[in-house]
């Protein structure tokens, strides 16, 4: 049986149809610059049959189909009006009164940003997204957007800026990226190809080389104009010199000599003076805004404010505030992080800049209205998807990491050690163990060694306690329970009152509901990238995705700062 015929665009001088959410590079310029096309109809192939558009069926929601056609409708009956009226035509626009190409591709893009955008369900940001901006009602520039922008990412790892920017439908005309990771430019190049106008993997390197092109054959690519005075900027440093989870943070001269304090003190401030993107934002933990140290009361946040207001600009310089957001707001994940957001002087005001911080805090109280989405509905079901993705990864056969003997003896008397002491605590004897001896326990895809299922044991016996819950109906209250395996008894790094601890490059989730591990790509799903349109390659491994995990940044968040961005800055 078919499914629902979907909405497509065929160009003049073409014979071939196009579904819109595959439409490449090139044909996006056809469209910008005025190709002429007519949106059609296509059927899909019947039960068995095979498609020029197989993946695309695939990939496109029916609810998504419903909606473009409607788009169609309104546009089609929205130009027959025009076309009756008496003249009211711009400079652009096609004879007898009907819009041009591009300013059918301005609706359906405008139509796809609050309040009125539509995407496919397959992140939890998206829904959440729309229904918190149609409360809100926010009102800006947007209209005034005619033409896809420049954006300059800076070490934000899957290039978290392009994910948002897609899902928001806010059209990019190019990528000029940085990242020292090799992997981050094989899954960045799969997803955003030819957008993708130079790849390098440092901050410096993408300064003193402003041209490097992915693909060597594309003249838009090796054109220096594509990197020029960017729209907008979003860059992610490391967070180690200012985590308030290292021990010696706040010890004297302790933030300053880490070896990577420089990329974020020196590297950014030189990035953001050679390039002076018009807007943006960059991201660091909450420990950038404390106290450097017990003796030097000044954070780092305020010296780096200091220096940037202090550098020469070419364009006049910065309005600047940081703004603090938390994950928690949109999933029941703690990520507390800073967003240092910025407007060019010759681009905006200082009310303008207040307007961008008061709707990305509008946003976030808005959507602490409704409750935030759950990890245990966003984990993959049972079944041949689940096989497929833990099969891809190899999990279900990983072993404990290695280490020398005399760190093993170490570490395994450690353990054994906080453990007793935990279970004399709470009265119960060392082989107590009421989650792992229930049967049917296998703790699927994990490598399930003696103190993994000590830890597991001794969290269920501090949940029953805690909450006064019988063995025999424990099963049933962890239901929605997640803890994180690489972490010893003591981090408490489980999920409490109903939050989840921030994923790390390290974690390792079990799902107490599931009796399985979380794989990284359900933590990506986590974060708000998309479960079915995002590509990994062939050679990545579960180790390569919690790295970009546990670097990355939360994609609803970062979407708060962006959407804020894009409606109140006039590129």
């Amino acid at each position: 049986m078919a499914g629902k015929p979907a909405l497509a665009i065929l160009f003049k001088g073409t014979d071939t149809p196009v579904l819109l959410s595959e439409l490449t590079m090139k044909q996006e310029m056809w469209l910008e610059n005025g190709r002429p096309f007519e949106y059609v109809r296509i059927d899909p192939p019947m039960e068995g049959e095979p498609s020029e558009h197989e993946d695309g069926w695939a990939g496109m929601a029916g609810e998504e189909m419903d909606a473009l056609s409607e788009l169609n409708d309104k546009i089609m009956e929205a130009e027959l009006t025009e076309s009756s009226g008496e003249e009211k035509h711009s400079a652009g626009s096609s004879k007898q009164g009907v819009a041009s190409a591009a300013e059918r591709v301005a609706r359906y893009q405008a139509s796809l940003i609050a309040p009125d955008m539509d995407q496919s369900k397959e992140t939890y940001c998206v829904e959440d997204f729309k229904r918190v901006v149609k409360e809100l009602k926010v009102e800006g520039e947007r209209p005034h957007h005619q033409t896809p922008i420049k954006v300059l990412s800076g070490c934000t790892g899957m290039l978290a800026e392009g994910w948002v920017c897609k899902l928001l439908g806010i059209p990019v005309e190019s990528y000029n990226c940085s990242d020292p990771k090799p992997e981050s430019y094989s899954i960045v190049n799969l997803n955003f190809g030819p957008q993708v106008a130079s790849f390098h993997k440092t901050l410096q390197e993408q300064i003193s080389r402003l041209v490097e092109p992915c693909h060597s054959d594309s003249q838009e690519a090796a054109d220096a104009k594509h990197l020029e005075n960017p729209d907008l900027a979003v860059a992610g440093t490391p967070c180690q010199p200012f985590s308030r989870q290292r021990s010696k943070r706040s010890a004297d001269n302790s933030v300053r000599s880490h070896s990577k304090f420089s990329t974020t003190f020196v590297d950014l401030l030189d990035w953001l003076r050679a390039f002076e993107p018009k807007c943006g934002a960059f991201e660091q933990v909450e420990g950038l805004d404390c106290p450097e140290s017990t003796a030097c009361r000044t954070t780092p946040l305020e010296r780096l404010l200091k220096l940037l207001d202090a550098k020469e600009w070419g364009h006049g310089g910065y309005h600047m505030e940081p703004v603090r957001m938390d994950s928690s707001a949109w999933i029941n994940m703690s990520r507390p992080r800073i967003y240092v957001v910025f407007i060019r002087k010759d681009i905006g005001t200082a009310q303008d800049l207040q307007k961008v911080v008061q709707t990305i805090k509008d946003i976030g109280a808005c959507r602490k209205k409704f409750p935030p989405a759950k990890w245990t509905d966003l984990l993959l079901p049972d079944g041949p998807q689940l096989d497929d993705c833990f099969a891809k990864f190899g999990l279900g056969q990983a072993q404990a990491p290695g280490r020398s003997k005399a760190n093993d003896d170490q570490q395994t008397k450690k353990w054994k050690q906080e453990c007793l002491t935990f279970r004399n605590r709470h009265g119960v004897s060392p082989g107590y163990s009421p989650w792992t001896s229930q049967p049917g326990f296998k703790g699927r895809g994990m490598s399930v060694t003696e103190r993994v299922r000590d830890l597991l044991d001794c969290v269920t016996i501090s949940e029953m306690k805690r909450a006064d819950v019988p063995a025999s109906e424990i099963k049933d209250h962890l239901q929605d329970f997640f803890l994180d395996v690489s972490q010893g008894l003591t981090r408490s790094a489980h999920t409490q009152n109903g939050i989840n601890k921030c994923l790390t490059c390290s974690t390792t989730a079990y799902s107490f509901g599931r009796d399985r591990l979380v794989a990284a790509w359900e933590t990506l799903v986590f974060q708000g990238f998309p479960s079915r349109s995002l590509k990994v390659p062939d050679t990545f491994s579960n180790s390569d995705l919690k790295e970009f995990v546990g670097e990355g940044m939360n994609l609803p968040c970062l979407a708060a700062v962006i959407f804020s961005l894009y409606t109140h800055v006039r590129f």
